[in-house]
């Protein structure tokens, strides 16, 4: 198991155990040798999720999708009026408006990965994170004081107020899909 030595952790950082566990067998281990088993930070429990990996996905690139949260941000607002007045596009008025959404787009990607937001926001969070797991481990192999404790707590916090925005937009997200692709009973009455 990679990440973490135990798998339970008490609030205090007191108490360690090794609880959860997944059992394959060697049929599994000749068919997915490169599996693994990874102990993942815990931020919802007060155990670790385990993760068994057995091959390498990747989807492709991210669409694009603008989060209402975004908003909040002050100097939003400037870069989408900058963009659309450098916009220089000549043509028919569908095609204007099409060329000045995608160069909105494009900059505002820049400004969420490059000096935006995100870097800012996760960076943050990584950090409070990481310094959690300084703990946690710290935890695993003797007491925590009080000092170290409370910072522990007060990471925790202002772990969880951020990801109360990402919930927010996962909330988004869900409508997004919701509105898209219906249910079982808008699916059954629009057919």
């Amino acid at each position: 198991m990679g990440g973490f030595l135990f798998t339970f952790l008490s609030e205090d950082g007191g108490k360690c155990s090794k609880i959860d566990r997944v059992l394959v067998g060697t049929e599994f281990l000749n068919r997915w040798p490169e599996a693994s088993l990874l102990a993942l930070p815990k931020k919802y429990s007060d155990h670790r999720p385990l993760i068994l990996t057995c091959a390498d996905q990747k989807f492709g690139p991210k669409p694009f999708r603008f989060f209402n949260s975004w908003l909040r941000h002050a100097n939003l607002e400037g870069l989408v009026k900058e963009c659309v007045r450098n916009c220089q596009v000549r043509g028919a008025p569908d095609l204007v408006f099409a060329e000045k959404l995608q160069a909105c787009k494009r900059m505002i990607k820049v400004w969420r990965k490059g000096k935006g937001v995100d870097r800012d926001e996760n960076g943050l969070i990584l950090k409070l994170e990481t310094r959690v797991n300084e703990l946690d481990s710290k935890a695993e192999y003797g007491d925590l004081t009080d000092d170290e404790i409370k910072e522990r707590l007060d990471c925790q916090c202002k772990v969880e107020e951020a990801e109360k925005c990402e919930l927010l937009d996962l909330k988004q997200r869900a409508r997004i899909k919701w509105a898209v692709e219906g249910d079982e009973n808008s699916a059954f009455f629009m057919a």
